[in-house]
């Protein structure tokens, strides 16, 4: 199979020499094309496709979820209130300086009462060990995210977080969102992504290639690409011939999971103020968009089981 996609033309074939497999700086090259493509999109382009996937709490459950399901992803402004944001900007400043604090020291690992800092997977590794262990972790990404800060579980370590977060995540409205038909899933780990001046991202990608659900509040507010927003393709958990392409790309790369070969009129960068909700499906291709050096975005993540 041969095809030719931003420029590059692809070759697939049954059996490839050793010069010619693919590697993951091949697929780098492609998602930088992407970044570029994106960042060179008018502001009204832009506009428009975020608008496409906006559902206020007003429009109610249906709504949200047809279009959930029809584009893999929906935007709800306005979901937390001004006045709890005002004080989770508190909690976020003392969170970043004691990590700072941690990073300053050299140290790949302080295990403290209530919280684990390591640095990549110095101690623990996995999400099942990261979310599992107990109490907080926070772990400062290596590899295609260096730089990034995962919390894992922060309300075991800042409980007043948790107290103000959790109930927005546990409304009825989002459950039945969220709702698969097996059973209506539970909200149970909080954690928190912190970006600072990442300016190296992992490409587009998948988390699996099935539905998986993943509900986010923006806790800073997101309104231009320098910003670093999550970005998605909608329509992309859907099987498709571009699912197929990308499973066959990805099938001889360390990650089966890279989906580089995405339709560009249906990229869609999450630009959105401060309290919206982001819920996605991650079978989709999503990314986090590369941030400008003095640019930071801080996300609560509530994983649903």
């Amino acid at each position: 199979m041969k095809f030719s996609f931003l420029g590059l033309e692809i070759m697939l074939t049954r059996q490839q020499s050793k010069e010619a497999c693919l590697a993951l700086s091949d697929v780098k090259l492609t998602n930088d094309e992407l970044v570029h493509y994106i960042q060179n999109l008018a502001n009204q382009d832009i506009a428009d496709r975020i608008q496409s996937v906006i559902c206020t709490v007003d429009q109610g459950e249906e709504n949200i979820k047809k279009t959930l399901s029809s584009e893999g992803v929906v935007i709800i402004p306005d979901f937390i209130p001004k006045n709890i944001l005002k004080d989770v900007a508190l909690e976020l400043s003392e969170i970043r300086e004691k990590i700072s604090a941690f990073m300053s020291t050299g140290q790949s690992v302080n295990e403290e009462e209530s919280v684990l800092f390591q640095q990549g997977n110095a101690k623990l590794s996995g999400y099942v060990a990261l979310s599992g262990y107990g109490k907080t972790v926070v772990q400062v990404r290596h590899g295609q995210d260096q730089g990034m800060i995962d919390i894992f579980n922060i309300d075991e370590w800042q409980a007043s977080l948790g107290e103000r977060l959790r109930p927005y995540f546990e409304q009825q409205l989002i459950s039945q969102v969220m709702d698969m038909g097996d059973a209506r899933p539970e909200a149970r780990n909080l954690n928190l992504y912190l970006n600072n001046g990442v300016t190296q991202t992992r490409g587009f990608h998948v988390d699996s290639y099935s539905k998986q659900l993943k509900g986010f509040v923006y806790l800073e507010d997101c309104l231009r690409l320098d910003d670093g927003p999550y970005t998605y393709v909608k329509k992309s958990h859907l099987e498709s011939s571009f699912t197929r392409i990308n499973k066959h790309i990805s099938s001889v790369l360390p990650n089966n999971t890279e989906t580089p070969c995405v339709p560009l009129r249906n990229i869609v960068p999450i630009l959105a103020k401060k309290g919206a909700l982001v819920i996605s499906d991650q079978g989709g291709s999503h990314r986090g968009f590369p941030q400008s050096m003095g640019h930071q975005r801080a996300v609560a993540v509530m994983n649903f089981r």
